[in-house]
């Protein structure tokens, strides 16, 4: 999940751009992200709140890498400085969730949902979390919610088919497959 950053008098919206993984259209790779997010967190001219979404940023880039526990420290330092931010908050209850942390990612995602409710990203990412647990029934609900807000969620469908499968309701599960193949044919490929 990235974050928008504002332009500040100090950096070039391109430097912002860098951090965040936008660069006209094309993705810019994870150790780069993290050397441009760096560069603007030790540039020393950021208030804290873009210091936070600095931080955040750099989270999802150790995410993206595959470096959980960086990802976790950057997520954490980002908190400290924004403590009631719902993207972060997002972000770490994603990490937590693969990390297998399934409580401790509901704690955040549940809060980033109190602070910014109906979030199709958010409610996906606790869905995730609810699978996680064995909790097919909150699953099958978030999803619900999510293809109610982002209708053509081709791993909405996907992954609802599967908690479907899960409590046994086989021909929910084929008509979400069905679905989800409709909007990619190659989702289960």
């Amino acid at each position: 999940m990235l974050i928008a950053l504002p332009a500040a008098a100090q950096h070039s919206s391109a430097e912002w751009d860098r951090c965040e993984g936008a660069r006209t259209g094309a993705a810019v790779p994870a150790e780069a992200r993290i050397g441009y997010c760096t560069q603007l967190i030790e540039s020393g001219r950021l208030s804290n709140e873009d210091l936070g979404s600095t931080y955040t940023n750099r989270g999802n880039a150790y995410s993206d890498k595959g470096d959980h526990q960086r990802a976790m420290q950057d997520y954490d330092r980002a908190l400290g400085l924004t403590p009631t931010d719902p993207v972060t908050l997002n972000d770490r209850g994603d990490e937590y969730s693969i990390l297998g942390q399934y409580d401790r990612a509901l704690q955040d995602l549940n809060e980033s949902l109190r602070l910014r409710p109906n979030h199709a990203s958010t409610l996906f990412h606790r869905a995730q979390a609810y699978a996680g647990k064995g909790r097919y029934d909150l699953t099958i609900r978030d999803y619900d919610q999510v293809i109610g807000l982002t209708p053509k969620d081709t791993d909405a469908y996907y992954n609802r088919s599967l908690a479907k499968r899960k409590t046994g309701d086989a021909a929910g599960a084929n008509a979400d497959l069905a679905r989800a193949k409709q909007l990619d044919p190659n989702v289960d490929k």
